[in-house]
């Protein structure tokens, strides 16, 4: 994540148009995998009468994919493919990520001024392009695109405690994970000279090539199953505050899901501190 030699300008517009395009690919993933139409779509309602039959018989059939289960297992793959081919273009996306990377020492406190406010605009303009291309008069449109809150019951103390939890652990996976994956033997360092210190380190081994763009969205993908149905899993301030923006509904609960997130950065990031 260290982005020396790149210009401020170009570090606010990478971190723009990455983390728009990435908000958006996952709204369209969320509303796809919760249409009414896909989930009509099974094969109790495509053969009635094989159904009836088959009911008939004793057999209990399943009731099908919950929605939430069927969007966690779209993300996974999508989340793959966009680190595997490198579309998030080395941007963090996420204002905790950065504010955690800055506590690390693998960014500036010069970098993070121009990245969060490039990340909450890339944020807004993702969540009203969604709200663009969704059909408005569909309740369900306005359930998956407000801004989040805790599950009923989970008290706003509980739910900070969740994202804080969350979200420290999601920074330190993300910034130890590319150390934990290289090679032994590749990371700079060492204070040794001459030929020893000039020759390259050695390809990472098959393990390491074939876990690196699996391994970051298996971490996501289970914190966001393990936290949902306490806070909903944003881990992400921007993606509140821009959910909250275009909904009209006023700023979420920002002890929850803003300062919560960044006090889990600041965890994750000293504990991935060198």
């Amino acid at each position: 994540m260290v982005t020396r030699g790149v210009s401020g300008a170009a570090l606010a517009a990478r971190e723009c148009v990455a983390s728009a395009l990435w908000t958006f690919a996952v709204l369209a993933v969320l509303a796809g995998t919760h249409s009414e139409a896909l989930h009509a779509s099974t094969p109790t309602a495509r053969f009635p009468r094989l159904a009836a039959r088959v009911a008939a018989a004793g057999v209990a059939l399943p009731a099908g994919v919950p929605p939430f289960s069927l969007f966690l297992a779209a993300l996974l793959p999508l989340m793959m493919v966009w680190e595997g081919v490198g579309l998030g273009l080395g941007a963090t996306m996420n204002p905790a990520i950065a504010v955690a990377s800055v506590v690390a020492g693998q960014r500036t406190l010069g970098e993070l001024a121009l990245t969060l406010p490039a990340q909450l605009a890339g944020h807004l303009m993702a969540v009203a392009a969604a709200w663009a291309a969704a059909p408005t008069a569909d309740p369900l449109t306005a359930q998956l695109l407000a801004a989040p809150s805790p599950a009923a019951g989970v008290s706003a103390a509980a739910a900070a405690g969740v994202e804080a939890a969350l979200t420290a652990v999601l920074c330190a996976g993300l910034l130890l994970l590319p150390a934990l994956l290289a090679p032994a033997g590749g990371a700079p360092g060492g204070g040794g000279g001459g030929a020893k210190a000039a020759a390259p380190p050695p390809p990472p081994p098959t393990g390491g090539r074939l876990l690196a763009p699996a391994a970051a969205p298996v971490l996501v993908v289970a914190l966001i199953a393990s936290g949902a149905g306490w806070s909903g899993a944003s881990m992400n301030p921007a993606m509140a505050l821009a959910l909250a923006a275009a909904a009209g509904g006023g700023a979420p609960a920002l002890g929850v899901y803003v300062a919560a997130p960044l006090l889990g950065a600041l965890l994750g990031g000293g504990s991935s501190a060198p």
